[in-house]
């Protein structure tokens, strides 16, 4: 691999956030989908056709050989519950209380980011001494992490479980019906347009499609770098070094993630900013509570050349109809 800055696509957009849709709405009013009939009890791998607001129901287990919504990546109750119980007048208080936490929700984030790792196989990869949970590592593509507790009276029955799943997502975020498992989202054969790829214009296109940049791992800057150089380049003042510090990080991650059917290595490689809740609400000072997402990028050699293909799939090949001037 080879790096190279390119000035141009510094603002570029990753559509799916670190961590996005964590609702925590499961008490919320909504449509919900009509479920099949229920299969089997809910744990990892089960997989989910309902919908209560925007989270998942959990109790619409279907089973996983037909289209669902969501799959199951962990069912955890939060180390805290017991406390918030005996502090709420109730659990029926208690479950509307849940949800605006902090602490439930800086463990829940945090928990449902890790489980999805697991079940992606990225939870191994590390740099130094952050581990994937500690960076908010991600494989880009247009899924989401959703988090819910049980219905009310379920709740006040006595589950106090987090069921955390992933769901596909697209451009209006509204999530749609998949089939096969995200463990399966790193292996060849997966849908181009579950992808993250970009053409010229920095617009998502499927894969399959003559596009200039594949996106492929995305992580909290302001845990891998510190904020000093976050806020360089939050101010436009990040230099040659600090570049090379983020290119240096992504080759790390994509060296440690990437499966075995990928090819990267007659591709460019970087690191570049993602639009996010930290820089967005940036005004002159880092907010130690937000994440700064980072985006690992791969491209061709030559400026004005496009790809087609995927990466992961090991297919990815520079369009023979693209050249310099042509992107």
């Amino acid at each position: 691999m080879r790096t190279r800055r390119i000035a141009t696509v510094l603002a570029v957009a990753v559509l799916v956030p670190l961590l996005s849709g964590c609702a925590l709405l499961a008490h919320l009013p909504g449509a919900t989908t009509e479920p099949e009939e229920p299969v089997g009890p809910l744990g990892i791998g089960s997989c989910l056709d309902g919908m209560i607001g925007a989270d998942s129901d959990r109790d619409a287990v279907v089973s996983c050989e037909v289209p669902h919504l969501f799959e199951v990546t962990a069912v955890e109750e939060w180390p805290g519950m017991e406390d918030l119980l005996a502090d709420a007048s109730g659990a029926d208080a208690a479950w509307y209380d849940v949800p605006d936490d902090e602490g439930y929700i800086d463990w829940s984030s945090k928990a449902c980011m890790q489980a999805a790792q697991r079940m992606i196989g990225i939870a191994d990869v590390a740099v130094g001494d952050l581990e994937a949970g500690d960076m908010w590592l991600r494989v880009m593509g247009p899924y989401n992490v959703d988090m819910s507790l049980a219905s009310r009276q379920a709740f006040v029955d006595g589950d106090h479980r987090t069921v955390c799943s992933l769901a596909w997502y697209f451009d209006n975020q509204t999530p749609q019906r998949s089939d096969g498992s995200f463990a399966d989202l790193m292996k060849p054969g997966v849908d181009s347009d579950r992808r993250e790829c970009w053409d010229s214009d920095t617009y998502v296109v499927p894969c399959a499609r003559p596009h200039a940049i594949q996106a492929m791992l995305g992580f909290d800057g302001l845990i891998a770098f510190g904020d000093d150089l976050v806020k360089r380049v939050a101010d436009g003042d990040a230099s040659d070094d600090d570049w090379t510090t983020v290119d240096d990080f992504c080759e790390e991650v994509l060296y440690q993630a990437l499966p075995a059917t990928s090819n990267p290595d007659n591709l460019y490689y970087y690191g570049e900013t993602a639009f996010g809740t930290g820089w967005d609400e940036y005004e002159d000072t880092i907010d130690p509570d937000l994440p700064y997402p980072f985006a690992c990028l791969l491209l061709p050699e030559e400026d004005g050349q496009l790809l087609t293909g995927d990466v992961f799939d090991g297919d990815a090949a520079v369009d023979p109809a693209s050249g310099s001037g042509n992107a």
